[in-house]
């Protein structure tokens, strides 16, 4: 019996993992800057570094809070000098200009709010949408890789001596703007430099920046199919390999599902209903999701890599899973009991199932030029 290494490649993440909405400056105008250098920021010039240290320190609260204050009006002022820099020294327009931006609150206010969120509150690995200008542009998806307040200076490249304080990013997807549903398309067009998004809509963000993942009860993987055609018989062949890979997990089994020796009956299709949840968007080429409240998603996938990894007569292997985009202690528990789990359901098997499975994942694979995130490799 060979040995396959299976990388699951999907992201577990924290029940209070949080999205946001990142704005590119006034008219967009720092998009393909932000891209470019894989970072984001507010479009607050020179602030001073001090405001990034110390975050936390209870005994500093009042002078710190003033600190920013001040930082956020000279960078303010700054901004405004910038156009008439020629004129008169950056000094002499902020000494003559400071009292009567102080009074201006309500602006002050707002972009100490934008601050404190984009560098102090937003944790690393949030999730974030930073739009592109028209509906045909690009939409970029990307997370924070470092914790908050860990910040760099990027110099302008418009701008001589002007600097942005930014923070890391990581794109994870790029997808047209038009190709977005309704209501993230109604929030995404607010000029505020960053907004939280609402938790109704991030199952549907996670499934175009991860594809496979688990948030809090909830397991999703995506395969995607690069046919031309993708007809009813891959369709059926799809759901008889979910099936079949399904077929023995204690998963289904603790939901009251008994096979049988036959590999399905119409009345556990109809229960299938209730467990697992299947959305197709097969444009030529598109996406299948499916999804469901325990980690079947993630045995089918794991299922399919295994099948894509070895011979189709081999003996039923034993199975090793690793998760390559998330190592932490969190992603191995959950890689240990996915592996468990997987090893018992192919033990129970056997050959004469195992080999079924996967000439079925080779029709998938080869017919209908499916694949999923999961990576399967055999051991030496």
């Amino acid at each position: 019996m060979g040995i396959v290494k299976v990388d699951l490649c999907a992201r577990i993440l924290p029940d209070d993992h949080k999205c946001y909405f990142v704005f590119p400056g006034r008219g967009y105008k720092y998009f393909d800057f932000m891209m470019e250098n894989g970072v984001v920021f507010i479009d607050l010039p020179n602030l001073p570094n001090e405001l990034f240290l110390g975050k936390g320190e209870e005994e500093d609260n009042i002078e710190r809070e003033q600190l920013i204050r001040n930082g956020v009006v000279r960078s303010i002022l700054y901004r405004r000098w910038i156009g008439i820099a020629d004129n008169i020294s950056f000094e002499e327009y902020y000494a003559a200009n400071f009292e009567r931006a102080c009074q201006q609150s309500r602006t002050i206010n707002s972009y100490i709010g934008f601050l404190n969120n984009i560098y102090l509150k937003i944790d690393k690995g949030s999730l974030f949408i930073l739009p592109a200008p028209s509906i045909s542009g690009d939409v970029m998806i990307g997370e924070f890789l470092d914790e908050p307040s860990i910040v760099e200076n990027i110099e302008s490249p418009e701008l001589p001596g002007v600097v942005y304080t930014v923070r890391r990013v990581k794109w994870l997807r790029r997808i047209e703007k038009y190709k977005l549903n309704g209501e993230i398309l109604r929030r995404i067009a607010s000029p505020n430099p960053v907004r939280l998004i609402e938790k109704s809509l991030y199952k549907y963000i996670y499934d175009i920046a991860y594809g496979q993942y688990k948030y809090r009860d909830h397991y999703c993987i995506r395969i995607d199919t690069d046919s031309v055609v993708f007809g009813f018989s891959d369709n059926l062949i799809l759901n008889l390999f979910i099936i079949d890979s399904i077929r023995h997990s204690a998963e289904v089994a603790n939901y009251g599902f008994d096979f049988g020796e036959s590999k399905f009956s119409m009345g556990n299709i109809e229960r299938l209903e209730g467990l697992l949840e299947q959305r197709i968007t097969i444009n030529s080429p598109g996406s299948i999701i499916i999804s469901a409240k325990s980690v079947i998603p993630f045995i089918i996938a794991v299922q399919f890599a295994t099948c894509s990894a070895v011979a189709a007569d081999s003996a039923v292997p034993d199975v090793v899973i690793t998760n390559s985009i998330q190592n932490d202690d969190v992603a191995k528990s959950c890689s240990i009991g996915l592996e468990e789990e997987v090893r018992a359901g192919m033990r129970m098997a056997g050959y004469d199932d195992w080999r079924d499975r996967c000439i079925k994942q080779r029709r998938l694979e080869i017919q209908g030029k499916m694949k999923t995130q999961t990576r399967g490799i055999v051991m030496k």
